[in-house]
């Protein structure tokens, strides 16, 4: 048997954990190449309060070696944390070219985000070869930027090739893993239906307050699976006390589900009440469960509602604006979804997101193009 090449790749960006385990998943499955593989991020999920990342909790265990960058962005409001945040800025960068000097790495792969620019830019300037993988359909500053440094910037979505230089960009679909593409198609609705409900790995209140403030009735209906997040869990556990014993059992609060067990949570549900990041929505495709997508309003570049418009144009999801976000139009929504579901569960040969069924390997096939 021939010895497999050694390569050492680093992979940064923000908000990709799923994306990025679907692509580690190929990487340390690899035939030909044993990758040495490391993680650069930050730990913090947000300035002033102590919520770690999805990636800091879950890679280490996985044998992926951290490489902590502080991280600094420009926020939407400007705060006692703003100052801190912006400091950090050139102490990241500073941090990613001693970090790449040490590691050497082959190649560095960035999902994009705030955090992938330092560690892209010191990757550049060091003559590492750079790989962007761009999960949305519209382009955000820091992918924007990042692209100018890189020696391709790989995309999910034709729509969002307009934003790149057509010589060094290629579409691939966005990575799914491969416990979620081995979710099975439902053929028909449960009874009682399952809905999960889930803000992304850190919860979102505004979705979490409405879900406690229907919940009563959504409980004499549909079976209730709820991922909080770690800041609401425990007051929806209290929620959950207070019902009543014959409906207690509807509902489900999870704090936090780890990315590799989602699949489990993704074949009992019947439809997905969620934000619409990229990665959710691929997923949420991939599956074929209808969605009710609540798009965070105050994205720069408003790429979760043009995600979310990509899927209402699909045929699977229903796009509920957060403004009009109340307890009794999320009811109303998810009574229509149900009286539809067959046409909106079905299997759809020509959809554009069947291309990341294969977008992890096609992406690793890149990597290894581009690599030293």
């Amino acid at each position: 048997m021939r010895n497999k090449d050694k390569k050492t790749i680093v992979l940064t960006g923000g908000h990709a954990a799923t994306a990025a385990l679907a692509t580690i998943e190929v990487l340390k499955h690899d035939a030909n190449v044993e990758w040495d593989i490391y993680w650069a991020g930050t730990a913090k999920a947000m300035e002033g309060k102590r919520v770690r990342t999805l990636e800091s909790e879950v890679f280490p265990k996985m044998g992926i070696k951290w490489i902590d960058i502080p991280a600094g962005r420009l926020q939407r409001k400007f705060t006692r944390h703003s100052i801190a945040s912006l400091t950090k800025v050139p102490f990241g960068f500073a941090r990613s070219i001693k970090e790449l000097l040490r590691v050497k790495p082959d190649i560095v792969l960035s999902f994009g985000g705030f955090i992938g620019l330092p560690v892209v830019v010191a990757a550049r300037l060091l003559s590492i070869p750079v790989i962007l993988h761009e999960q949305t359909v519209e382009v955000g500053l820091a992918n924007k930027i990042s692209s100018y440094f890189v020696n391709l910037s790989v995309l999910s979505r034709h729509a969002s090739q307009k934003h790149f230089n057509k010589k060094y960009s290629v579409v691939v679909g966005n990575p799914v893993m491969s416990s979620v593409l081995r979710v099975k198609t439902k053929k028909s609705i449960g009874s009682p239906a399952a809905v999960f409900v889930t803000g992304g790995s850190r919860g979102a209140s505004v979705i979490n307050e409405t879900i406690f403030s229907a919940l009563k009735e959504l409980v004499n209906k549909y079976k209730v699976i709820h991922q909080t997040g770690a800041i609401d869990y425990e007051k929806a556990k209290r929620l959950q006390d207070s019902l009543p014993s014959s409906t207690r059992p509807n509902y489900e609060p999870i704090s936090l589900i780890h990315p590799l067990e989602i699949s489990k949570v993704y074949s009992k549900a019947d439809l997905v009440i969620g934000r619409s990041g990229a990665n959710t929505v691929s997923e949420i495709a991939a599956i074929n469960r209808p969605a009710i997508f609540i798009p965070i309003p105050w994205v720069r570049y408003d790429e979760q509602r043009k995600n979310a418009q990509l899927a209402v144009r699909e045929g699977f999801a229903v796009l509920l604006e957060q403004a009009e976000l109340t307890p009794d139009k999320l009811v109303k929504e998810i009574e229509r979804v149900v009286v539809n579901w067959g046409r909106m569960a079905k299997i759809r040969p020509e959809s554009e997101f069947n291309v990341d069924r294969d977008a992890a390997s096609n992406l690793v096939e890149l990597v290894k193009k581009h690599a030293k």
